[in-house]
C-alpha cells in the first residue's frame, strides 16, 4: 500500500514538474517571437512601469523635437523670402537712383524708370503675398507670426526729385524690412538647431535605456529554452523510468 502511495505521490510530481516545465518552455518561446523581454504586466511589473514612463518621455520629446524642426524649417523659409525682397528692394533703388540723374533725365527715360519700377514692385508684393509654408501664410495678419509686411505702394521715378524721395523711401522699407526678419525670429536658426540637436541625443539615448529594459536577450533566452527541453525530456523519462526520483532529476536539472 505504501509502495502505491509513494507512486502516486512521485507521479503528481513529475506532473507537476512537467507541467512548470510546459509554462516556462512556452514563455520563453513567446520571448523568443515577439522580441520584447517585458510585454505583460505580470512579467516584472515594476521595471514595464519604468518603461512605459520612459516611451511616454520619448514621445514627447519627439513631438517636442518636430516642433522645433517645425519652427526652424518655417524660419528658414521667411529667411529666404525676406533675402529675395531684400534683394528686389535693392533693384527699386537702383533704378530710383538711376532715375534721379538730372543730366540723363529725358521724358523717355524718366517713363522707362516709371515701367521698371512698376514691374519691381508688382513682383516684389507677388513674392510677399505668395509666401507660405505648410500651407501657412508667412506674412500677414492670419500668419500667426509676430511681426508683418505690408505690400509696397506705387513710386513715382518718372522725375528726378521724385526719384531722390523714392530713393529715401525704399531705405526706409529696407530698415523696416531687417527688423521684420529679426522679430520673425530669422536670425534664430542657430539656436534651434543647437536645441534640437540636444534634444535627439538626449531621445536616442532614452530610447537606447528603455530597449535595454524591455527588449529580449535572445542568447540567453535561447539557452533558457534548451534547458527547459532538456528538463521536459527528463522528466517525461522519469515517467516511464520509474526508478529515478523526478524530484531528484528537477532539482539536478535546475542546479
Amino acid at each position: 500500500m505504501s509502495i502505491m502511495i509513494s507512486s502516486i505521490y512521485a507521479g503528481m510530481n513529475t506532473v507537476r514538474n512537467i507541467s512548470l516545465i510546459q509554462r516556462s518552455i512556452t514563455r520563453t518561446a513567446q520571448h523568443l517571437n515577439s522580441g520584447p523581454e517585458i510585454d505583460q504586466t505580470s512579467d516584472e511589473p515594476a521595471a514595464l512601469e519604468i518603461s512605459e514612463r520612459m516611451r511616454s518621455q520619448i514621445g514627447s520629446l519627439t513631438q517636442y523635437i518636430k516642433n522645433l524642426e517645425y519652427n526652424l524649417n518655417r524660419n528658414n523659409a521667411v529667411d529666404s523670402v525676406i533675402s529675395k525682397l531684400r534683394d528686389k528692394l535693392a533693384e527699386i533703388r537702383g533704378v530710383a537712383l538711376a532715375a534721379a540723374d538730372a543730366y540723363m533725365a529725358t521724358p523717355e527715360t524718366g517713363k522707362a524708370y516709371q515701367t521698371q519700377v512698376n514691374d519691381l514692385v508688382t513682383v516684389y508684393n507677388q513674392q510677399l503675398s505668395s509666401a507660405e509654408y505648410a500651407g501657412q501664410k508667412l506674412f500677414g495678419s492670419s500668419s500667426g507670426l509676430t511681426s508683418r509686411l505690408d505690400p509696397l505702394p506705387e513710386f513715382t521715378v518718372a522725375y528726378p526729385e521724385e526719384a531722390e524721395a523714392t530713393a529715401r523711401k525704399i531705405d526706409s522699407e529696407i530698415v523696416y524690412l531687417n527688423l521684420a526678419a529679426e522679430a520673425f525670429g530669422a536670425q534664430s536658426k542657430n539656436e534651434y538647431r543647437s536645441t534640437v540637436s540636444s534634444l535627439e541625443v538626449a531621445s536616442q539615448n532614452m530610447a537606447a535605456a528603455e530597449s535595454q529594459i524591455r527588449d529580449t536577450d535572445y542568447a540567453e533566452d535561447q539557452a533558457v529554452y534548451l534547458k527547459l527541453q532538456m528538463q521536459h525530456e527528463a522528466e517525461m523519462a522519469a515517467t516511464s523510468l520509474g526508478g529515478l526520483s523526478s524530484d531528484v532529476v528537477f532539482k539536478l536539472l535546475h542546479a
